[in-house]
């Protein structure tokens, strides 16, 4: 028989949010291991249709290799993100796992400070509270609210309550740092509907996320850079490169390649531009006749007309690129730079 834990993780107790995100900063955590982690393809059946998980896209729908290599090297900033669904899913959560606790007869309280595990270097959980279900143990507890059209991402194959896959894997990677057997997720769904789920420990999944954060730590050391996910890391590549070289222009006059993929990007803006157009061509003609009627009945289909409330927003933008094209004038018969330059200032 295993006794648990195996090892005690090292605590770093911490005063305030800027030492948490310096912790933060020179560690993988719980939430963002999956990142690291591809999915395969896969069926998964649910209640009204089937899912199926895009083969080579990273578990996480937050981040990717490449996000997070960027944000861990200081190449960009972790984004602060708040909004009404988050403030109040995070008041919520404090509110369902007091209540879960209180129904179980278990203590709960907020870890004493940051875990590091003990021999997997650059490997840290934060764990947002834990619980002693009368052993004298505590383990994690992580609590979720989930709206009741998200159920279905709750369900393995047989139909039982599991969680998605990256949140799995952060309580795996939970496990793995405080050496425990076993964890707790509770959910509320749609706010009425409550699940407690124990998530037993995983060892084969455990080796994987450590030699997964072992091997990221390495090949930052070693200067390798993940190659970007195209269809997923936009926004990092635009902030990742938010300045340019005046004086660096690539010669791409003989690189196929290249000319193929921005002419295509052209065509694509102009065809946007075109059905953006057309689009609001429609609308008006459906204003002029809609006028101040709040829907109109077509059979098939009904057109509502919502009122929405005047408001003002401040909306700050980080730096970035904005990538434009045009044509060079054809007297500038100089270097690429020249002809660049003497292009955009025409």
């Amino acid at each position: 028989m295993i006794t648990y834990p195996l090892h005690t993780p090292i605590i770093v107790p911490f005063e305030d949010r800027e030492a948490w995100q310096r912790l933060r900063a020179r560690t993988i955590g719980g939430s963002e291991v999956a990142a690291l982690f591809e999915a395969v393809a896969q069926e998964s059946p649910i209640e009204d249709g089937e899912s199926y998980e895009e083969e080579g896209q990273p578990v996480s729908p937050y981040s990717s290799p490449f996000s997070l290599w960027a944000l861990k090297t200081g190449r960009i900033k972790r984004k602060e993100t708040s909004n009404n669904r988050i403030r109040w899913g995070h008041l919520l959560e404090q509110t369902v796992a007091e209540e879960v606790a209180r129904a179980r007869g278990w203590k709960i309280r907020k870890p004493p400070g940051y875990y590091l595990h003990p021999t997997v270097e650059g490997m840290g959980a934060s764990l947002d509270l834990e619980i002693d279900e009368g052993d004298g143990v505590w383990r994690p507890l992580e609590v979720k609210t989930v709206a009741s059209s998200e159920i279905h991402k709750w369900r393995n194959a047989i139909n039982e309550y599991f969680p998605p896959m990256h949140l799995h894997l952060q309580v795996q990677h939970q496990l793995a740092v405080t050496g425990l057997g076993h964890a707790w997720v509770a959910v509320l769904f749609g706010g009425s509907e409550e699940r407690v789920i124990r998530i037993p420990r995983d060892a084969d999944l455990i080796a994987a996320i450590e030699e997964a954060v072992a091997g990221f730590w390495k090949d930052i050391a070693a200067g390798r850079e993940p190659q970007p996910n195209e269809a997923r890391d936009l926004d990092v590549l635009k902030r990742l490169y938010a300045h340019v070289d005046p004086n660096k222009v690539l010669d791409w006059r003989q690189n196929d390649e290249m000319r193929a993929i921005v002419t295509e990007y052209v065509a694509l803006g102009k065809e946007i531009s075109e059905r953006q157009k057309a689009r609001d061509l429609l609308q008006a003609k459906i204003r002029i006749r809609l006028r101040d009627a709040a829907a109109a009945d077509l059979g098939d289909l009904l057109l509502k007309a919502h009122q929405m409330p005047a408001s003002e927003s401040l909306v700050r933008k980080e730096a970035h690129t904005v990538i434009r094209t045009f044509k060079p004038k054809t007297r500038h018969q100089g270097s690429p730079l020249a002809r660049i330059h003497a292009s955009a200032d025409a």
